[in-house]
């Protein structure tokens, strides 16, 4: 699990605790090596190694891309006879893409963002000096926006019928 998604799997844990909620971890192998598990599947051993009672967590392992999580999400919770309603975990700055992929796909999701990447910090002027981390956030940046035009142009998804 990366560092982004152990923060995240991190924060549902500590909001599922505090609210008393089940936690539904959605996530595939994103990389195709036989050696390392999918998302999901990581997230509930690290939850059960924390305490977490096994029987809380529902699992959607098929998907590989934000859309597919949304997608995949909707039909497990209706198999499961669970409400389409989600307080929906992700990195912060990967939000809007996602509560656009989750609302799209029928799912009533309110937002519990966590992993900020900005600082309230004071400016200095080394700031302005490019650095490695600074290309990662732009990176990250062109990433969501190309990505949230790109889900911007899909339909909405159709209820399936129970």
């Amino acid at each position: 699990m990366g560092p982004y998604s152990s923060r995240r799997v991190s924060y549902a844990f500590r909001l599922s605790r505090r609210l008393e909620l089940p936690l539904l971890f959605s996530g595939g192998k994103v990389f195709e090596t036989a050696a390392q598990e999918g998302e999901a599947q990581a997230a509930r051993r690290f939850l059960i190694e924390s305490g977490m009672d096994g029987r809380k967590i529902i699992l959607e392992d098929k998907s590989v891309s934000t859309w597919e999580n949304a997608a995949f999400t909707a039909k497990t919770l209706r198999a499961a006879g669970l409400p389409l309603k989600v307080a929906l975990v992700t990195s912060a700055f990967h939000m809007p893409r996602a509560l656009m992929s989750f609302r799209k796909n029928g799912i009533e999701a309110i937002p519990a963002p966590t992993d900020y990447l900005a600082s309230r910090a004071p400016k200095r002027w080394t700031d302005w000096i490019p650095s490695p981390d600074s290309f990662m956030k732009v990176n990250l940046a062109l990433h969501e926006y190309l990505g949230s035009v790109w889900y911007s142009l899909k339909p909405s998804a159709k209820p399936s019928k129970p």
